[in-house]
């Protein structure tokens, strides 16, 4: 008997690796896309920041041909220029300051005195966010959806986070005779003053108001550990309470952020109130695209110049898409309808925005005659050999989509059956998909 005869698999051990293949797409080179890299990949917020930066560097001269400090002026207070400098504001700065000075405060051999030191600067990063938002809100135009948003950021996520954090800095009574930390005091407009509840502010509302530590929250000093009831412990709890409140500022910084494309256009198609040489600007920005589309189509001229004038690789055809349609009678039509071919079917729309149609090939009958009942039958041949003489088999399945064959549930994560049968050879018991058929 040959070594092959005398395996048996009573197993049902699948092989973890499954796939569909590669298709052709998927093997064309990303480097081959003429999209892959730009040769101008510039932004209009890029565009932006790099003229106001440039700006700095010009010196500017009154009437009387005297200096008088630089250009900035001209471009920083439009609005699309605080949309710019908001878009390509570096979180990075934020997180890393934040995170070597919390890594600072558990790092091994760090003192008390030190670690509150730490956690005094670790309201740093948190204040600096809060203070480029207070910035922003007050150089933002009212007339566009920039201040609203910012407004209403403020009001659902920073101003109650703020006042957390201001109850951990009063909570600082907990560590030593001082009655608070001191690192929350922080100067905003007097309209975000008035939004952070009463009980964290001064009663009374001046140009030199400050957002005061007034009270307490001892439990974010409560150690996480019980064991570990020193200074130092309290001080890692407040860290980790810091930690949640930064984060929160983080995540919505962001989502600030993500939302400046729309920004940027609204300022530039739907804002009309630019002063006349920033509006100038901002159409050569607008113009100047068109000359940036031109340039980065040099890489598709490249590769269409190297294929077909180098290589002599010639176009082919044309190819219509081809889709699987299935049709189902609505309820309200009785008997059946017919199909004629070369009727249009609508497909939705293309990425110009011009609808998209696909025509039947042939014509067709659809009625509400739906397959209730999937059987299937397998003849199995198996060529005689030294030991054994050929032999056929005969299965057949009641119900072909199920796993024995006769009613037992598909697999859940993989629901697959054979809809024309399979082999039984060397299947056992559970390990059947098909019963032998009843001749």
């Amino acid at each position: 008997m040959s070594p092959v005869e005398n395996i048996q698999c009573g197993c049902d051990t699948r092989n973890p690796l499954e796939r569909d293949g590669t298709s052709q797409a998927q093997r064309l080179l990303a480097a081959l896309d003429p999209a892959y890299i730009s040769v101008d990949e510039r932004k209009p917020e890029d565009l932006l920041m790099f003229a106001l930066n440039y700006a700095g560097q010009l010196k500017y001269f009154n009437d009387k041909n005297e200096q008088d400090g630089d250009w900035i002026g001209f471009l920083k207070n439009d609005v699309s220029t605080l949309v710019a400098i908001i878009a390509k504001t570096d979180i990075d700065q934020f997180r890393d300051e934040f995170t070597a000075t919390y890594d600072g405060i558990f790092a091994k051999g760090t003192t008390t005195l030190q670690a509150e030191s730490l956690l005094t600067k670790l309201f740093n990063p948190i204040k600096a966010i809060l203070e480029k938002l207070d910035a922003w809100y007050i150089a933002c135009d009212e007339r566009v959806k920039l201040k609203t948003d910012l407004n209403l950021y403020y009001q659902s996520v920073f101003a109650q986070a703020y006042a957390q954090l201001i109850s951990i800095d009063r909570g600082g009574e907990a560590l030593s005779a001082d009655s608070a930390l001191g690192a929350a005091k922080i100067k905003l407009n007097e309209e975000w003053i008035l939004k952070i509840p009463v009980d964290y502010r001064l009663s009374s509302i001046t140009d030199d108001t400050e957002v005061l530590p007034t009270p307490p929250d001892l439990s974010a000093y409560e150690p996480s550990d019980p064991d570990d009831v020193t200074e130092y412990g309290k001080i890692k709890s407040a860290a980790k309470a810091v930690s949640l409140i930064f984060d929160r500022f983080v995540n919505s910084l962001i989502s600030i952020i993500d939302k400046t494309p729309g920004y940027l256009t609204e300022s530039l198609e739907l804002f009309p109130y630019h002063k006349a040489h920033t509006g100038l600007f901002l159409t050569f920005i607008e113009l100047f695209a068109e000359s940036q589309r031109h340039i980065n189509k040099s890489t598709k001229r490249h590769l269409d110049f190297y294929y077909e004038q180098v290589l002599q690789l010639a176009r082919h055809d044309a190819v219509a898409d081809k889709v699987h349609v299935i049709f189902e009678l609505a309820k309200i039509v009785t008997g059946t309808f017919q199909v004629e071919e070369l009727s249009l079917l609508k497909a939705g729309k293309d990425a110009l925005g011009k609808p998209v149609f696909f025509s039947t090939d042939e014509s067709i009958v659809v009625s509400h005659a739906k397959a209730v009942v999937f059987s299937s039958m397998f003849i199995e041949k198996t060529p005689a050999s030294s030991s054994s003489p050929e032999r056929t088999a005969l299965y057949a399945s009641p119900k072909a989509n199920a796993a024995d064959g006769i009613k037992a549930p598909l697999d859940k994560e993989i629901p697959q059956w054979k809809a024309f049968g399979e082999t039984q050879f060397g299947k056992t018991g559970s390990t059947r998909t098909m019963p032998d058929a009843n001749v």
